[in-house]
């Protein structure tokens, strides 16, 4: 497989409308709005920025999806939640996961992990 590089501020490839998981809504929202935030948003506020992002496409949880996420949760021992946003991105055909929280630069079955923050 081919590295995927990591992005540079205006590159089309990593600001274009990548698929969404419903997870990573999820994780966004429970952050963005949690105690341990020193200036948490709102909810309301949280919820305006998710409906920012409404024309990126959503990958939907369909049983061979789910069938995906937790072979790949078994194989390399990920939580359910993690093996989910990869399973998503490798059904909508992606070849990089953008994450802080997967291992920066594993591959995970043709899925290259890259830290957005290194």
């Amino acid at each position: 497989m081919d590295k995927v590089t990591r992005p540079k501020a205006g590159d089309a490839q990593f600001f274009g409308l990548a698929p969404l998981h419903p997870q990573a809504a999820k994780e966004f929202h429970s952050q963005i709005t949690g105690p341990t935030r020193t200036e948490p948003l709102t909810a309301s506020q949280a919820l305006r920025f998710l409906d920012s992002i409404r024309a990126f496409p959503v990958q939907e949880l369909t049983l061979a999806v789910f069938r995906a996420v937790v072979a790949i949760s078994r194989q390399f021992r990920l939580s359910y939640w993690d093996g989910a946003i990869l399973a998503a991105a490798r059904e909508s055909g992606c070849k990089a996961v953008y994450s802080e929280d997967l291992s920066d630069e594993q591959d995970y079955g043709g899925l290259q992990v890259i830290d957005p923050f290194r």
